[in-house]
């Protein structure tokens, strides 16, 4: 774009003839003369354009396009402005302005209607949009000139914007990324996992099919289903994944060994039962007394309370009473005459009795287990191992409770006789 060596500013008056004064700013109504401001760069054939336009348009022509020429001649401003970096936000703002004084759109529709009202005009209007555009065109780009550095900031902050903006686009892909690999591991995982819980149960079912169905089960049903557990192979039961572990697959194969022998004993032993019970069928597996449940007889036995008062109780007072005469106990003491002093007897009675009982047990109990314990004969073992494991203990059973029942008819005896004594 060509420009002069100095840009000054100038005066462009237009002569009109009207009637009427147009209400227009720069309108000197005493010489009919429109003031334009402008530069010496302003284009000879755009000067003369203007002077015909603006001569021969009515009033109405001219309270429209005049402001409007005016406005595009104050883009010579352009000529005097430069991007200022001490007053920043002034100069910016001001670069700003200049790109919304006019568009090409806005020349359009400020000469429009002449072009629709004035027939023999066309190519006039048509000649001064034209320049008024292409002197836009050629401002817009003195414009960026005059601000480049400004221009040159702007696009480097944009860069960097988008730059980082790429960046954490990037960083956001990596991570989704990143996440989706988790995921999709954490899902391999859980169908390994899956797969090894799978096989581990499938294992434990052998175990459980066993111990449910041993009762139900006769000695030829018995050795059928040891032949048929004992042809389990590992491989009818090992995990389907591909990707399990070495170490685990020797895990679950040592269980499925485990389970398979385990099951195989719980087999062979219940044989071992019925062919002992095959052999002794006059003889019972234990005495009537052994199989006695636990005491809940002296549980379920309600405590005394309707007791009778009786002259020879009135007297008792604070455990004191005569001489006690002999009955017929075996018990090698004499009896009190009393009934409340019988009771403190028989307590003493009750726990030396309840005590050398549980003692004379648990002994013969250890007694039993060290001979039964180095027998060769399993099946006798199994036999007197049931006797010391589930009956005898229940002897001392006996004992734990006996106490127990007896104190409840002496406490509440021992409170009836304090109350009356009081």
């Amino acid at each position: 774009m060509s420009k002069n060596l100095e840009t000054t500013k100038e005066k462009l008056e237009v002569k009109v003839r009207l009637v009427d004064a147009p209400a227009i700013e720069n309108f000197n109504e005493k010489d009919s003369i429109i003031t334009f401001d402008i530069t010496n760069e302003v284009p000879l054939e755009m000067k003369s354009n203007v002077i015909k336009i603006v001569s021969e348009s009515t009033k109405e022509q001219l309270e429209q396009i005049a402001p409007f020429i005016q406005k595009v001649f104050s883009l010579q401003e352009i000529y005097f402005a430069k991007y200022n970096p001490e007053d920043k936000d002034n100069s910016i703002q001001q670069y700003k302005d200049f790109k919304k004084i006019v568009t090409a759109k806005a020349i359009d529709e400020a000469f429009d209607p002449i072009y629709r009202e004035v027939m023999n005009r066309k190519e006039e209007i048509v000649n001064m949009k034209k320049a008024f555009k292409e002197d836009l065109k050629n401002k817009m780009i003195l414009l960026d000139e005059n601000f480049s550095e400004y221009l040159k900031e702007e696009a480097e902050k944009k860069a960097k914007a988008e730059a980082k903006k790429n960046a954490a686009a990037e960083a956001a892909k990596a991570e989704n990324e990143a996440k989706m690999k988790q995921l999709e591991e954490n899902n391999k995982n859980q169908e390994i996992e899956k797969s090894i819980l799978s096989s581990q149960n499938k294992i434990g079912q052998i175990n459980i099919a066993v111990t449910s169905g041993l009762d139900n089960l006769s000695l030829e049903g018995l050795k059928k289903q040891a032949d048929l557990i004992a042809s389990y192979e590992f491989k009818d039961f090992k995990p389907d994944h591909a990707e399990v572990p070495d170490e685990k697959i020797t895990e679950i194969t040592q269980y499925f060994e485990n389970v398979i022998k385990s099951s195989l004993s719980i087999i062979n032993t219940k044989i071992s039962q019925l062919n002992l019970q095959t052999e002794n069928k006059d003889i019972k597996n234990e005495n009537q007394v052994l199989n006695a449940q636990v005491p809940s007889s002296l549980e379920q036995q309600q405590t005394p309370n309707n007791f009778q008062q009786t002259p020879q109780q009135q007297q008792v007072v604070n455990n004191q009473q005569t001489t006690p005469q002999p009955t017929h106990s075996s018990f090698p003491v004499q009896q009190p005459a009393d009934d409340y002093n019988k009771m403190i007897l028989l307590k003493s009675m009750f726990e030396n009795y309840t005590e050398s009982i549980k003692q004379q047990n648990e002994q013969f109990i250890k007694d039993v287990k060290a001979i039964s314990g180095e027998m060769q004969q399993k099946t006798l073992k199994d036999f007197l191992d049931k006797f010391t494991d589930n009956s005898a203990p229940q002897i001392t059973d006996w004992m734990e409770k006996t106490m127990p029942w007896f104190m409840k008819g002496y406490t509440a005896f021992e409170n009836f006789i304090k109350s009356n004594n009081k």
